[in-house]
């Protein structure tokens, strides 16, 4: 879906219906690219199902990273969004 620009402001015109199954994102390891920008759901709604493993890190960047968003990050922000569908982690710990 967005695997460039994380960064850049974006407003939803109509719901997206085919299901996203790739995270907006990026958690590998203690790599982390998160969304900075703005995500204006306006209103719409996205059908996702996301099924996968991945490996958070220990210590200071531990948490758990998935979901539509795998990460958001300082200055972020997602509204005005409905996210229909299931999503499935399987998390391992490094």
């Amino acid at each position: 879906m967005l695997t460039k620009g994380r960064s850049i402001n974006y407003k939803l015109t109509a719901d997206i219906t085919d299901s996203v199954t790739t995270p907006i994102g990026n958690v590998s390891g203690t790599d982390i690219i998160p969304f900075t920008g703005d995500f204006d759901g306006n209103g719409h709604t996205i059908a996702v199902k996301i099924t996968r493993g991945i490996t958070v890190p220990t210590g200071p960047l531990a948490g758990t990273y998935g979901g539509l968003f795998a990460g958001i990050g300082y200055g972020g922000s997602v509204h005005d969004l409905t996210v229909d569908g299931t999503v499935t982690i399987t998390a391992t710990r490094m």
